[in-house]
């Protein structure tokens, strides 16, 4: 599902729990989470690297795991 748009993911919410949402309310819920809907290319994984991964550790984060389904 990290592929699916906001209006996507709005009908999937819709169908799995029976809540109807705007595509706004949707939008604003995972922008205050700081969780990005954009799908993530080859190159952007190539620059994630150990200096990243060791900042995650160091504030207990392990990414936008958020589930919202």
């Amino acid at each position: 599902m990290p592929d699916m748009t906001i209006m996507e993911l709005r009908d999937e919410i819709r169908e799995r729990h029976g809540l109807g949402f705007g595509q706004g309310r949707v939008w604003r819920f995972l922008a205050r989470r700081n969780i990005t809907r954009k799908k993530k290319t080859g190159h952007a994984s190539e620059q994630e690297g150990k200096a990243v991964a060791s900042a995650r550790e160091a504030c207990g984060s392990t990414g936008n795991s958020v589930s919202i389904l």
